[in-house]
């Protein structure tokens, strides 16, 4: 039946033995400490996402008020202090397994000056496509994410000027596997985006915007896009 190990003038099965003995005992502290160990460590990683995502909340909340404040100073000054857009772009992932794919957004901003204005919006990267899994179905990528940033502007024209912008991206993607064991996972967090642009006002309350942005996600990616912009 069982193999016999003598042990302290007795004898009992050794699978059994491995667990009353001092090495059984020492093995099982050993299990116990990686699983405390492990579970310590999601703990970490759990508390530090929840503090990043507080402080990107916190983050695009200020700027939300600072807005509000820069428009309210040059509606003041008797001026056109606000615009809202929408545009259309190519989103393109930094790893080459994955596919471009066409995104939009809505964004919404404050003119401080002729100079200096603040931009919050949302963005949609619209779903990549990657490789093949074992079963031939296509992994893809999905984000979306809302956006702070502040644009610095260098007119140059009575209708043309340039801008560059560096701010924020509080972000969420969902990567799905197709097929009989599909599945998704989520990421999220707020990270760095920055680009550069132009700007035509065809009118006074009309414009279109030219841009190129970085974004700084779990793979970094880059958009090509153009919007239609409504001054008021």
């Amino acid at each position: 039946m069982f193999r016999q190990v003598g042990w302290a003038g007795f004898s009992c099965p050794r699978g059994i033995k491995s667990w009353i003995t001092p090495r059984g005992h020492k093995r099982r502290a050993h299990q116990a400490s990686m699983i405390r160990g492990v579970a310590s460590g999601l703990m970490a990683v759990n508390k530090r996402r929840g503090a990043v995502m507080k402080k990107a909340k916190r983050y695009f909340l200020a700027g939300v008020v600072a807005m509000l404040l820069g428009g309210m100073s040059a509606a003041w000054a008797g001026e056109k202090d606000s615009y809202i857009g929408f545009g259309l772009g190519v989103f393109s992932p930094g790893d080459a397994a994955y596919d471009s794919a066409m995104g939009w957004k809505v964004i919404g901003g404050s003119v401080i000056n002729r100079h200096l204005s603040l931009q919050l919006g949302y963005v949609d990267f619209g779903e990549m496509n990657g490789p093949l899994n074992d079963v031939g179905k296509t992994m893809t990528i999905s984000t979306t994410g809302f956006e702070f940033s502040a644009m610095g502007h260098y007119p140059f024209a009575d209708r043309y000027s340039v801008f560059a912008k560096l701010g924020f991206l509080v972000w969420n993607s969902a990567w799905r596997n197709r097929g009989p064991t599909s599945g998704t996972v989520t990421t999220g967090d707020a990270t760095l985006l920055y680009g550069l642009g132009g700007r035509f006002d065809w009118s006074s309350s009309i414009g279109f915007v030219a841009s190129w942005e970085h974004f700084s996600l779990d793979d970094d990616t880059t958009a090509f896009s153009g919007s239609v912009v409504y001054s008021f």
